[in-house]
């Protein structure tokens, strides 16, 4: 033949040790560490998640404690669905999705209906909500000022410019975690999240609608209100302070960030008008 493969790995760079290969394993996670590292053939190409997987991401509900701060996050949809999500996280960082509302067609009166009774009297730190919701309606008001005016407090989700490509980078090594352990779970309630978490994908190059490296514009309500409420919590640097006990109250370092209208009411954990 006039031709040779060779098929090298990052096991056979001399200068490279093992300690540093095992931190890139867990840095990258094994679908992108067996792909980059180990020149094997991406199993799961096309795929914004690829480290998702539902045998270990998806779990079955459990008793929450009642010290484990709550938050929620929606993305907003009329025609398409809107989809409000549930979150808690444990004394040691791990994120939990654990309940959600996935419903198109239905006006902001109907959806905060189903979101109070759903929160019950939970106390909620933050619900951040799409970006575009805020923007003005033509009357004067927004999305985003009916939420609040129907008691759904609610913050700018950070959906602008650059803001996608950070999240999804945030919420990769959420779902990576340590290479072994994520640093998220959704409950196997969130049944719509979770389906479009597994299934979704990047436009393609040919894909003229969206040229750019994005996702495709199609199931992801689910997804981005996910990735809202993990770029928030992140941004927030939301870490407990001092020992935490189960007996007491779970107290983290809050940071809000709210439009200039709006008022942040730091004893409740509440925005107000």
């Amino acid at each position: 033949p006039l031709w040779k493969a060779f098929h090298f790995t990052i096991h056979d760079n001399p200068r490279i040790t093992k300690d540093e290969i095992e931190l890139m394993r867990k840095e990258l996670g094994e679908t992108a560490f067996r792909q980059e590292c180990l020149a094997e053939e991406a199993i799961y190409e096309g795929m914004v998640y690829p480290d998702f997987d539902t045998k270990k991401h998806v779990i079955e509900p459990f008793k929450i404690p009642e010290t484990w701060l709550k938050f929620r996050s929606i993305d907003w949809g009329k025609h398409a669905p809107l989809c409000c999500l549930w979150a808690t996280i444990s004394p040691d960082g791990t994120v939990y999705f654990y309940d959600e509302h996935y419903q198109a067609g239905w006006d902001i009166p109907r959806h905060s209906t189903v979101i109070k009774g759903k929160t019950n009297d939970t106390p909620i730190q933050f619900t951040p909500l799409d970006a575009t919701c805020w923007n003005d309606d033509g009357h004067g008001g927004s999305k985003a000022m009916d939420f609040v005016r129907l008691g759904i407090p609610v913050v700018p989700a950070a959906n602008r410019r650059g803001d996608k490509e950070r999240g999804i980078d945030i919420m990769t090594r959420y779902i990576v975690g340590d290479g072994t352990v994520p640093k998220v779970f959704w409950f196997n309630t969130c049944a719509n999240t979770v389906f479009e978490i597994e299934n979704y994908e990047w436009a393609t190059a040919s894909d003229e609608s969206n040229p750019k490296e994005q996702p495709k514009k199609l199931n992801d309500h689910g997804c981005d209100a996910s990735r809202y409420m993990l770029v928030e919590l992140s941004r927030r640097h939301l870490t407990p302070v001092g020992v935490v006990k189960e007996e007491s109250p779970y107290v983290l370092k809050l940071r809000p960030r709210v439009p200039n209208d709006l008022i942040f009411d730091s004893n409740t954990g509440y925005i107000r008008l």
